[in-house]
């Protein structure tokens, strides 16, 4: 049975709004949903430099999600605490291509929601506003696009966080999963360091930032942004945070990008049946980086590659014109 949605496309200047016929959401099991999360969740690491691993230079990967294209422009939606440097950064899809982001360059490369607070120096900054920022990267590729549901979650409701969690070890081989879990709790105002209002039970590590948080009908409820409480760093609750990971609802970032005036058609319906064909054909490989360190050294020799594609696509879309 179908029923009326209406999805705005926010521009610069005004909103235009359509309505939209789609299907109600089904709930997926879980092979199919991790087949979904697979070719939707991306990795986003910066650029490193030949010495920086022996060095032991920090290089702090992170996670995110594809939640709207518009033509060859794909949009990423992760933490602001991912992208934190105005630095080279590299987004890795489920094909296994590096797509370059340079916000040198190209300053609307990366939008950020929040403001950091404090000096670099210190070891915890809190954030002003919220831990969110949408990367943009150009493709000539199709690439799946997540929905994002307009409701809250709901304590009890289960959820799975995506990503690609840090080994502790450090080690070369990367590799993404789907952690299943339980909401713990919801708030209806966002807490004030960083806009999380989603408490869960999933098992979270580093390098999941900024991963898809999905419900079982496949649909991003938030965006998951720290793990447990450590010492006087929680989440909303200090009680309950020490065994819960938070994020940001999704209704919430939404708001954002039309309060941003952001020019961003969201997915409203059910997940691709064929991304989630084609994701338990190629998880293996889709999830699996052997060398994180050699896919993300000397980005920088992909900037010229990157910049004739741009202009390629760019000739193709005057053309269509």
């Amino acid at each position: 049975m179908s029923k009326n949605l209406s999805t705005c496309f926010f521009g610069t200047a005004t909103a235009l709004v359509i309505t939209i016929p789609i299907q109600n959401a089904l709930a997926l099991n879980p092979q199919e949903l991790d087949a979904f999360a697979s070719q939707t969740t991306v990795l986003i690491a910066p650029n490193l430099k030949k010495g920086d691993v022996e060095a032991q230079h920090e290089f702090n990967p992170g996670s995110g999600v594809i939640v709207a294209h518009s033509g060859t422009t794909y949009y990423v939606l992760t933490n602001l605490h991912v992208v934190e440097q105005d630095d080279l950064y590299g987004v890795r899809t489920a094909d296994g291509d590096v797509h370059i982001v340079n916000p040198v360059d190209n300053p609307s490369a990366i939008f950020r929601f929040g403001t950091f607070q404090g000096s670099l120096a210190s070891s915890y900054r809190p954030i002003n506003g919220f831990d969110l920022a949408v990367v943009k990267f150009e493709s000539d590729r199709n690439y799946p696009v997540v929905p994002i549901t307009n409701q809250e979650p709901h304590q009890g409701e289960t959820v799975f966080v995506s990503g690609w969690p840090n080994p502790e070890n450090q080690s070369a081989r990367r590799q993404r999963v789907s952690s299943q879990g339980l909401v713990s709790a919801v708030v209806g105002t966002p807490f004030p360091d960083g806009g999380y209002s989603i408490l869960y039970n999933n098992s979270t590590q580093r390098g999941m930032s900024g991963g898809p948080i999905f419900n079982i009908d496949g649909e991003v409820v938030g965006i998951h942004g720290r793990g447990r409480s450590q010492g006087d760093v929680y989440c909303i609750d200090p009680q309950i945070s020490i065994d819960n990971s938070c994020g940001i609802q999704a209704i919430n970032f939404v708001t954002q990008a039309q309060l941003a005036n952001l020019n961003l058609a969201f997915n409203y319906s059910p997940p691709n049946h064929s991304a989630i064909a084609v994701g338990i054909v190629t998880k293996s490989t889709a999830d699996m980086i052997d060398d994180i360190y050699g896919l993300f050294t000397d980005l920088d020799k992909l900037k010229s590659h990157v910049t004739n594609l741009e202009e390629r696509l760019q000739i193709l879309e005057e053309k269509r014109h």
